[in-house]
């Protein structure tokens, strides 16, 4: 199917092809055959399903008829999901019992959304560098050439014409800047389970693995945590337990703080954190509160 018409006239080709159907689906696509990958590395899957269910992944699908089938599922992941397992069951019964193994459709659309939207990013962040670089050049050709400056619409003085370009130039390198950080932040693998807790797996798998793209597979700790990383210096902490000990005492007040640090240490979280990369001074979040990660906590 073809973009809208106002999509194809506001966007360039190369974006419209980032967001088109086959590469949504190629994406969620790339989610299931990495998380195979993933979890075969860690003992959760056994290490033969991982290339039927890979081959599987790398073949065509009937764009139409999964959206039809979507309609009354709800989700693009759940026919998408049936056929590939058929696609599997074709060349290896075995490995179709694998297909999507401990995760749900939340997961593989996301993800899938994150794969398209840092393509799509990245396609941005070429134009900027070409429009800042023109403009750049711009202003450098022009550093001695006169023209009038105005205020409040009246003439003023006779200014720069470069340096007025140059201040084109600065919020492009700052909205730049802002882009690619809100990117770091937000675009992370979406990984939860059926409920968000990763529960069928947390017995089977207590590390982290990395697919294709850098997606990173997080697998919960022995408690039930989940650390995940959420930005730049920043992590989040899920899980009941953790959960409980914040829902369940006042964060106002230094003796429930103290007494809050006293039970995550029980809880083994500053070795979960040391162990998913966390740094002194990082923020930590558990829900709405947050804390400066200490490696002595």
């Amino acid at each position: 199917m073809s973009a809208p018409i106002f999509a194809r006239t506001l966007a360039s080709a190369a974006m419209i092809e980032v967001f088109a159907d086959r590469a949504v689906i190629e994406a969620t696509l790339a989610f299931e055959a990495a998380l195979a990958d993933a979890e075969a590395a860690e003992g959760v899957i056994p290490s033969s399903a991982v290339a039927p269910i890979a081959a599987a992944c790398r073949g065509e699908f009937d764009i139409e008829a999964i959206v039809a089938e979507a309609r009354p599922a709800g989700s693009l992941a759940i026919p998408l999901v049936k056929r590939l397992t058929v696609r599997v069951a074709e060349q290896d019964a075995a490995a179709a019992a694998f297909v999507h193994r401990g995760s749900t459709s939340q997961d593989v659309i996301d993800t899938a959304m994150v794969l398209v939207t840092r393509r799509a990013l990245a396609l941005i962040e070429v134009e900027l560098a070409r429009l800042t670089g023109s403009l750049l050049a711009l202003a450098r050709a022009h550093v001695a050439t006169p023209m009038l400056a105005r205020t409040l619409l009246q003439p003023a003085q006779v200014i720069s014409f470069g340096v007025k370009v140059a201040t084109w130039v600065a919020p492009l390198v700052r909205g730049r800047e802002r882009l690619a950080r809100a990117g770091a932040a937000a675009l992370q693998l979406q990984f939860g389970g059926a409920v968000g807790t990763l529960a069928s797996l947390v017995h089977e798998a207590r590390q982290a693995s990395v697919g294709p793209e850098g997606v990173v597979v997080l697998r919960p700790d022995a408690s039930g945590a989940l650390v995940e990383r959420i930005g730049d210096g920043e992590f989040r902490l899920v899980g009941r337990d953790v959960e409980r000990v914040v829902a369940l005492n006042d964060v106002t007040t230094p003796e429930a703080l103290s007494y809050i640090d006293y039970r995550l240490e029980r809880l083994g979280v500053p070795k979960m954190l040391a162990k998913a990369g966390a740094q002194e001074g990082d923020v930590i979040w558990i829900g709405e509160f947050s804390f400066d990660y200490q490696p002595d906590l």
